[in-house]
């Protein structure tokens, strides 16, 4: 049975899924105007992302997702509504 490869994320490479790297990511960044994840002013890009999740297993995903976002240079901010 075939798998169904998010091609957003995932590269197959020989036959095997491969996650894409950070340098595709600072790539698109920089073709949206945001090199080094920055406005053209210099200020760090800041995404706000809104959710309703609460508790311990929230707060470890939205550090992981702020974590990775920093990667990129990125301001990850949570609003929990």
């Amino acid at each position: 049975m075939a798998s169904i490869l998010n091609i957003y994320d995932w590269d197959g490479v020989k036959g095997e899924p491969k996650r894409k790297s950070l340098e595709i990511a600072r790539n698109i960044l920089a073709e949206a105007g945001y090199p080094g994840g920055k406005y053209k002013d210099g200020n760090p890009l800041v995404i706000h992302f809104d959710s309703s999740w609460r508790g311990a297993v929230a707060k470890a995903r939205f550090n992981w997702m702020r974590k990775q976002f920093a990667k990129l240079n990125v301001d990850l901010q949570i609003r929990q509504i």
